[in-house]
């Protein structure tokens, strides 16, 4: 395919690299370390006032282009963009499948960065595999009844609803692919409902991610997502945004942005800069060579619509989750004992971030789909192999 941006796409990049400029993004990496909240309401405002979500939405007869500019300017910035990119996929998938009611209450809120929403799909017993879940809904005249535990929910303590994966417990279930499969609906469920409550976990990287417990949760069938028992229709649209599209294909970027600047401004012991070993410079350049194909990754999983859905997305994640693993490791040993230590410690190397990295990096081999699903998927779907599942 051919890379080259159009002039409607170097001016949007343009638009995004400004607007990044005009906030304070040392305070917002600052609070991201700090914190491990993924998410700045500065940076979320700051980027919807200028337009920029209402022109990257992804939907139908939009240049999905810019979306992917979008998440790959905010990567490179090392801005925390997880939470932008949730809003920006359910935003998607209302305009798509959501009824006018939710469009309206939902996504024009999200897209305005006045709200935020979660995704509520993992459950303890069923993480890439969402058909194990089993949080339950049941039918009660005009509403339903919501029953289950999500996990791993981010962002779920800031956000005014949950787009929740429930076991439907009225039919006979989707077909796909020939197998039969058990019943589901989608749903948008207000965080302010009765019965649902939000318990903290910090994961290894710092990150703060939630449990959320659903207990007898009553929702009108207004917000359901879909039609009863389909949501794999709505899944298939969701998953094929979320993996490599928004986000997650310049996973590398910052932390080879920090790690040159500490490289180019600190001596060994023997008195010469780290940037000046031969050694330290191939191990740059190579990692740059990984960034840049990943990049290039991520945009033909933005405009790829000859394979199956999704499928461009799953490249994407395993070839940049891995190689922003692997980066973390070999900086860090170049970087030597000062990259033990976080941001806590002032002779830290790169301010802390590299070993932020180097915890943060192994969860994105887990999240969005674990690096083996993806690898089934890839398998499977794209290169007609036999399952093995």
């Amino acid at each position: 395919m051919d890379f080259t941006l159009t002039t409607e796409q170097e001016s949007f990049r343009a638009h995004v690299q400004s607007t990044l400029q005009s906030v304070d993004r040392t305070e917002i990496r600052k609070s991201l370390l700090q914190t491990g909240i993924a998410h700045n309401a500065e940076l979320n405002k700051a980027l919807a006032d200028a337009g920029l979500f209402q022109r990257a939405v992804p939907g139908a007869k939009r240049d999905p282009v810019l979306v992917h500019l979008l998440f790959s300017e905010m990567e490179k910035a090392g801005m925390p963009y997880e939470g932008i990119a949730v809003n920006l996929l359910v935003a998607g998938v209302l305009g798509a499948t959501g009824s006018d009611m939710q469009r309206q209450r939902v996504a024009a809120p999200l897209l305005s960065g006045e709200k935020n929403i979660c995704l509520g799909y993992s459950e303890p017993d069923a993480g890439s595999d969402l058909t194990r879940i089993n949080t339950r809904s049941r039918r009660q005249g005009d509403d339903w009844v919501i029953n289950g535990q999500k996990i791993w929910t981010t962002l779920a303590q800031d956000s005014e609803w949950m787009f929740t994966l429930t076991r439907s417990e009225s039919g006979a279930g989707d077909a796909v692919a020939g197998a039969a499969r058990r019943p589901m609906t989608m749903f948008v469920v207000p965080m302010s409902s009765t019965g649902l409550r939000v318990d903290p976990i910090q994961m290894m990287g710092g990150e703060r991610v939630n449990a959320v417990f659903l207990d007898d949760v009553v929702v009108s069938d207004a917000w359901r997502v879909g039609d009863v028992d389909k949501a794999w229709a709505v899944m298939a649209l969701a998953l094929s945004l979320e993996r490599g599209v928004l986000g997650n294909s310049q996973l590398a970027v910052a932390l080879l942005a920090d790690a040159v600047d500490w490289f180019a401004n600190t001596a060994t012991e023997r008195g010469h800069r780290y940037l000046d070993d031969p050694s330290v410079r191939e191990a740059v350049a190579a990692i740059a060579i990984e960034n840049q194909v990943g990049a290039l990754l991520g945009m033909r999983a933005a405009v790829d619509n000859d394979g199956p859905p999704g499928v461009a997305g799953s490249q994407v994640k395993v070839f940049v989750s891995e190689r922003y693993a692997r980066a973390a490791r070999i900086l860090q040993d170049l970087c030597g004992a000062d990259a033990l230590f976080g941001s806590d410690v002032p002779s830290a190397a790169a301010g802390g971030w590299v070993s932020h990295h180097v915890n943060h990096s192994p969860l994105t081999r887990i999240a969005g789909g674990t690096t083996e699903i993806n690898r089934n998927n890839i398998a499977e779907r794209l290169l007609g192999l036999p399952r093995v599942r």
